[in-house]
């Protein structure tokens, strides 16, 4: 399973020390997600990446779980979300956790 890690861990100025940072769901916004909430049940409220494709009425999605364990969901038939996901990964966000 993979998910958005709690924490980024980054080296200090000298690379002797490491640094951690909480990761904020607000950052993905950067990567082109956008919040949904879910009024009715707050714990359904998810971070969405949606891009629509015109080739078969195809749908590219990937969505984060808000208030759960931030486990990443890819639907991809052309792979435009799969590159998003990879994204994610290069940038540090993403971890991969052994299923409970």
């Amino acid at each position: 399973m993979l998910r958005i890690r709690e924490y980024i861990y980054f080296p200090d100025k000298d690379g002797k020390k490491m640094n951690r940072r909480r990761v904020d769901l607000k950052e993905l916004e950067s990567f082109g997600f956008e919040y949904k909430e879910n009024k009715r049940i707050p714990q359904n409220s998810i971070w969405n990446y949606e891009d629509y494709l015109e080739v078969k009425g195809n749908k590219e999605q990937i969505y984060i779980r808000a208030f759960d364990n931030r486990e990443i969901t890819v639907f991809s038939s052309c792979g435009k979300a799969i590159d998003k996901l990879y994204d994610l990964i290069v940038a540090g966000y993403v971890e991969k956790v052994e299923e409970e």
